[in-house]
């Protein structure tokens, strides 16, 4: 079993990479969990002129999981434009608490008044809602906790 040193400078060079990332690309904001580690990565955003963004901030934040058989993920907005859980008139595609499967839809982004049904890409159970109906969202920002489904293990 690796040492805590060893542990701790895995963490940090993964950190590092998922700064590289955010940084080299249009992402503005990346949260990950996994198991008891979780990451929240932001860019500081410049000025309008199209300058290079100041580096990521990371925050690691290793609070203790409640089960560490339950991982979790965010789902997030597939581009920018206005998060919606139902179609008007109509109950929620998904709520806290529900269980999803990969595939399901389960709220749509509007963008350029064009609705776009938003799949989801794992099998778990909604945590919780992380936008406002009609709220304006950003491309990567994230819509959903998930506590993602547990692998079944062969018995033996």
């Amino acid at each position: 079993m690796a040492n805590r040193d060893e542990v701790s400078e895995v963490l940090a060079t993964r950190v590092r990479e998922l700064m590289k990332l955010v940084n080299e690309t249009d992402i503005s904001e990346l949260r990950v969990e996994q198991g008891d580690l979780k990451v929240y990565i932001a860019k500081k955003h410049g000025h309008a002129s199209g300058e290079a963004s100041e580096p990521a901030e990371a925050e690691v934040d290793p609070l203790p999981a409640e089960d560490a058989s339950q991982e979790k993920a965010f789902i997030t907005a597939p581009m920018v434009g206005r998060f919606y859980l139902c179609v008007p008139g109509k109950p929620p595609l998904v709520s806290c608490g529900d269980t999803i499967a990969k595939g399901q839809k389960i709220c749509i982004v509007e963008s350029m008044k064009i609705p776009n049904d938003v799949l989801s890409e794992i099998d778990g159970q909604i945590e919780e809602v992380l936008c406002e109906d009609g709220q304006a969202v950003e491309y990567g920002q994230s819509l959903f906790r998930v506590r993602l489904k547990p692998l079944v293990s062969p018995a033996g």
